[in-house]
């Protein structure tokens, strides 16, 4: 609703490897390269109330598609 309602776009971004830095003791940082992917843009400029309902959706898919597309 944010994103509409202040017109902004939503940039989606995937992080590698984050689940790494959790490993062993779970409150200690481990030292793993992480690479975060920016991903295409999603405008909400000209959304109406039925896409905002889907744009947690998009994003996620955009997510998903990447992560599955990248290993």
């Amino acid at each position: 609703k944010i994103a509409k309602k202040t017109g902004v776009t939503v940039v989606p971004i995937y992080l590698h490897n984050v689940h790494r830095a959790f490993e062993g003791n779970f409150h200690i940082l481990g030292h793993p390269h992480i690479t975060v992917s920016v991903l295409d843009p999603i405008d909400t400029t000209n959304m109406s109330r039925s896409d905002v309902s889907s744009l947690n959706e998009q994003v996620y898919e955009s997510i998903l598609n990447y992560s599955h597309c990248s290993h």
